[in-house]
């Protein structure tokens, strides 16, 4: 054993794989992490919420500070609601922002499917390379 400040050491070998076996005991749970992710947010909303009404009270001022203060505030609330229930229930439960922005991105069902039926139309046109 090797000598370190004049003490004895001792020297422990692990694979990687029992390395993370032992870390992964001491990781903590999903819900856990949820939990802590919607107190951040709770927090979060809670400074978005300050802010805006900071720029929507402030004396006389252009209009499109108010109109951001207003903004703010409302996406505040929206983020504190968001980061309420994601700690009370511990599952992830995204903002209503973020819900509009999802259906922004993704199309109608109908359009998938028009999409998907000219896709498999034209399939023997495809190069090789794209792929099934």
């Amino acid at each position: 054993m090797p000598d370190t400040d004049q003490h004895s050491a001792l020297t422990f070998v692990m694979s990687a794989h029992h390395l993370l076996d032992v870390v992964r005991q001491h990781l903590p749970s999903q819900e856990t992490v949820i939990r802590l992710d919607g107190l951040a947010r709770t927090a979060f909303g809670a400074a978005e919420v300050a802010t805006g009404a900071a720029l929507l009270f402030a004396g006389p001022g252009p209009i499109f500070s108010k109109i951001g203060g207003a903004a703010l505030i409302v996406h505040g609330v929206d983020t504190i609601e968001a980061g309420n229930r994601a700690w009370t229930t511990g599952r992830a439960t995204p903002t209503m922002t973020q819900r509009a922005a999802a259906l922004m991105v993704h199309a109608s069902p109908i359009v998938g499917d028009v999409v998907g039926r000219y896709r498999r139309c034209n399939r023997p046109f495809e190069h090789a390379s794209h792929g099934q």
